[in-house]
């Protein structure tokens, strides 16, 4: 889940590739610049969705941990399962689900471990 924080290298590199547009050189570069302004908007947005679904599972789990008991956990684990499978896959980059999966597993393990 850190990684899918921290990833922000896409949202600089379209920044720079929005500071060498040229605006105002003529009708088509215009519409360019127009163009990767608006695809620029279409990836914050993106992006601010992920980051509102983190903060609904970092909410999720930061709930399983205040009453730890073996039935509470389950209970809230079970939520947070159904929570991760409402998600479609194809709203995220693979990165992104890949560090989703791999937070799950650690938490399944976790369980285990604990006997839970």
């Amino acid at each position: 889940m850190d990684k899918i924080v921290s990833q922000t290298d896409y949202l600089l590199k379209t920044i720079e590739s929005l500071e060498k547009s040229s605006v105002g050189a003529g009708p088509v570069d215009d519409e360019s610049c127009r163009l990767k302004i608006e695809s620029l908007g279409n990836v914050v947005a993106c992006r601010e969705t992920t980051n509102q679904q983190l903060l609904r599972l970092y909410e999720k789990m930061y709930d399983d941990l205040k009453e730890s008991t073996p039935e509470k956990v389950k209970s809230l684990f079970e939520k947070m399962t159904d929570f991760l499978k409402s998600l479609n896959k194809d709203d995220f980059p693979e990165e992104t689900w890949e560090c989703i999966n791999g937070a799950v597993q650690t938490q399944l393990a976790f369980n285990a471990a604990r006997g839970w």
